[in-house]
């Protein structure tokens, strides 16, 4: 089917939404054309990749967001990228530090992690990355002591584990 189509066409197929699109690019505004292949039309999923298109375009059409996603793409596995680092490293904002993240971890490569956000000694809890919230106990004590409340969100820390060479 794709050798049929002029040049300035492009078709993906969504697997996991069972649709296909067929873009046309030699026409201003662009024309995407849904073919609703084992699925019923849905605004939803219509949004879904608009959305993810958009995600795209936009990394695409910044260098910093380039130099990023190269980065993140060639990180080893077991690596956790805390999105601080990217906006220092990239000079990218935090929105799109996650939106980098998140979008490679709907691509199952990176997945998130969580961590106490202290440099403290802790008495009695390892602080590295866990996979849950859950395995954060709600309150540690440092080694002076002082106790850390894990209730709130900003005793957390975020990063994403390269998961999927």
């Amino acid at each position: 089917m794709i050798d049929k189509m002029p040049g300035d066409d492009v078709f993906l197929i969504w697997q996991k939404l069972q649709i296909a699109t067929r873009m046309s690019l030699r026409d201003t505004p662009n024309e995407i054309l849904f073919i609703w292949t084992k699925t019923q039309p849905s605004m939803s999923l219509i949004g879904t990749v608009i959305a993810t298109l958009m995600r795209y375009r936009q990394i695409a059409s910044s260098d910093s967001m380039q130099h990023a996603l190269a980065y993140l793409q060639s990180t080893n596995l077991r690596t956790v990228v805390e999105p601080y680092h990217l906006t220092q490293q990239f000079a990218i904002d935090l929105e799109q530090a996650f939106s980098l993240l998140f979008q490679l971890s709907r691509n199952r490569l990176f997945e998130a992690r969580y961590r106490l956000r202290t440099q403290a000694e802790l008495h009695d809890y390892l602080n590295v990355w866990v996979t849950s919230l859950a395995n954060i106990p709600a309150r540690v004590f440092t080694s002076d002591g002082e106790e850390i409340s894990t209730n709130s969100p900003d005793e957390i820390e975020i990063g994403f584990e390269r998961v999927q060479a």
